[in-house]
């Protein structure tokens, strides 16, 4: 017997090589949502030798054959994509058993060997224990939700980092009432986040905007008129850094409700009008982040933004008009991942055990203090000096 593999319910493999890949594209689909919901995934072609072997084509035209994935042949070079999803009537969290005929099961930490402080904060996975009962707690994702705890009890995390710098893990992939039923050593765990953390990297993006080449399919720049003025910068940044930027744009429309940001053709047969919340202004500004510019200015908090602050509102136009639309949201991620796991968490995972979620690291309650000053270090190290750390629980 050479080992079990985890694999999608109803799935019958023929071979090892198909087991393991579509276990692959099930550990990838529980990281998200919208992988959840059909988003492709994309895997190098170096990951898939790796995985399967040289002759990786031919394993995926026999899951292709046999009905068990989908391939999008739109980003595809010759006959081969590089985006795949498992097919819709297999995409479930449900798992049955795969006997491995002629090798053992490779963990499933998908990182290079290259990345020194990756694979140092996955050495510290052993070290994390949760209830499986704790899954039964979600009732809006209960089936992924327990696929990755499941994952974690078993001891076959997954692991693996995006170009942008993100680690993703069997425990990103956690909510925070699940989260923090995790164990680490045997202890209690706290989490500690950045208030704000994309609005005050964005801040820092537009004091100090580096010089980037514009993507192979870019249109011709469109020159903007900027009137900097370095007191709105300031104002803004100094909102972000103590965590109220959110609260301070929800005071500006005070006297709005829910409906006046929804028109009518968009709107839920069943939603009710409400007063704004905080959660709403925060899902604005994020579509600031991600969307392209025309849609950006039709956004309801996009002309008192501008208003209040004009530098970085010019500076977000600026960057989507030259560089692309993504490349803002694209940005912040980056230089959030530099500060969070390859400063902060990569120096940290020497000597303690942490857990990074993106812009929060879980640890132990008595390590609080230590990663507290540990972020405030590394933040300022990247030129943010005022800074608003959570207890996320």
């Amino acid at each position: 017997m050479s080992g079990f593999l985890p694999i999608p319910e109803n799935i019958a493999p023929s071979s090892d090589k198909m087991a393991v890949f579509v276990s692959e594209l099930q550990a990838a689909t529980a990281l998200t949502k919208k992988r959840q919901a059909g988003q492709w995934i994309g895997i190098h072609s170096d990951e898939l030798r790796s995985l399967l072997g040289w002759k990786y084509r031919g394993v995926i035209d026999d899951c292709l054959e046999a009905g068990f994935i989908e391939v999008n042949e739109r980003y595809s070079e010759g006959k081969f994509s590089k985006s795949y999803r498992l097919s819709e009537r297999y995409r479930t969290p449900q798992i049955a058993t795969y006997q491995v005929k002629r090798r053992s099961a490779k963990e499933r930490i998908r990182l290079d060997e290259q990345d020194v402080t990756g694979r140092r904060v996955a050495s510290w996975f052993p070290s994390a224990e949760i209830d499986t009962k704790a899954a039964e707690i979600d009732t809006k994702a209960a089936g992924w939700t327990l696929y990755s705890v499941q994952s974690i009890q078993s001891k076959r995390w997954y692991a693996s980092r995006c170009q942008y710098g993100r680690l993703h893990s069997s425990f990103t992939a956690l909510p925070k009432k699940i989260r923090q039923r995790l164990k680490l050593d045997g202890e209690k765990v706290v989490e500690l986040d950045i208030s704000n953390c994309q609005a005050l990297i964005l801040g820092q993006l537009a004091a100090n905007p580096q010089p980037q080449p514009p993507p192979p399919t870019t249109t011709p720049n469109h020159p903007i008129t900027i009137c900097r003025t370095k007191r709105d910068l300031e104002i803004y940044n100094s909102i972000a850094g103590s965590g109220k930027l959110y609260d301070h744009l929800l005071h500006q429309f005070s006297d709005y409700r829910l409906f006046d940001l929804i028109p009518p053709e968009r709107r839920h047969s069943h939603s009710c009008d409400r007063a704004l919340a905080r959660r709403d202004i925060k899902k604005q500004f994020i579509l600031i982040m991600f969307s392209n510019v025309p849609m950006m200015k039709q956004l309801f908090i996009w002309p008192r933004f501008e208003s209040e602050f004009p530098t970085v509102a010019s500076f977000i136009e600026q960057q989507k008009l030259d560089h692309g639309y993504q490349s803002i949201a694209r940005n912040c991620q980056r230089f959030e991942s530099q500060i969070m796991i390859d400063t902060v968490a990569g120096e940290l995972a020497k000597v303690i055990p942490v857990i990074t979620i993106h812009d929060s690291i879980v640890c132990r309650q008595r390590d609080r203090a230590r990663v507290t000053q540990a972020l405030e270090s590394g933040f300022v190290k990247s030129g943010i000096t005022e800074v608003t750390i959570n207890l996320g629980f």
